[in-house]
């Protein structure tokens, strides 16, 4: 879909081009840059489908378009004015977003249950979310936070997971541990599955991963 496209970028003389903001900058209109603006396919992304998986090489800006789609569920309306999206996008309504980046490095068995577990803690303490009972399993901690963040709000709550498959991918060589983490995230999709087969909690699903499309060890 076009719309993976959105972020990458091409150095051209003294300028860089950018194909949509960066939310952990200053947005590249204020200063001496080029500006591609794509969002207009982002509300097309959004209608056509809650659930997403878009699969791109490296380098063609999934994290920031992880950024953009973030900024625009959590309704930061002044990072979009006078771009395409704005005039059709609903400012009034924000959604609780949780965002899971597993840009990591998972050499031991127990790496990726920590991360997880690291960043559901995070998103709990930013929304105020108690910590559930010791010995909880991570994907049933996630879900728990979904269906918390759903029952306070009463808004669809949006997933956004990036680099999905790298806890896979980077001990690929060591086939014992890439299975376990893959039956690990296998635990999470699962979950995901219930929650989304069980109520309406869910506004948008974008899994934006795989830098190489390939059967993982199935």
């Amino acid at each position: 879909m076009t719309v993976a496209f959105c972020g990458t970028r091409h150095n051209i003389g003294e300028r860089t081009y950018h194909g949509t903001h960066e939310s952990a900058q200053a947005s590249p209109r204020r200063s001496d840059r080029y500006y591609v603006d794509k969002t207009g396919l982002l509300s097309e992304l959004i209608e056509l489908s809650n659930y997403c998986f878009l699969s791109r090489p490296r380098r063609f800006g999934k994290s920031l378009l992880v950024d953009t789609l973030q900024d625009l569920f959590e309704g930061n309306e002044s990072l979009f004015r006078s771009l395409a999206i704005y005039d059709v996008w609903d400012w009034e309504t924000s959604h609780p977003v949780i965002r899971l980046n597993l840009d990591g490095k998972y050499d031991a068995p127990d790496d990726l249950a920590n991360e997880l577990s690291y960043q559901l803690e995070s998103h709990e303490r930013r929304y105020g979310i108690d910590a559930p009972d010791a010995g909880i399993s991570g994907p049933i901690r996630f879900r728990r936070l979904i269906e918390r963040l759903y029952g306070e709000t009463g808004r669809s709550v949006v997933v956004l997971i990036d680099e999905y498959d790298k806890p896979i991918l980077d001990v690929i060589q060591n086939v014992e541990l890439a299975r376990r983490n893959r039956d690990y995230l296998r635990g999470f999709t699962v979950c995901l599955k219930a929650a989304i087969s069980t109520s309406d909690s869910y506004s948008s699903l974008v899994s934006l991963c795989f830098q190489r499309c390939r059967c993982l060890l199935d």
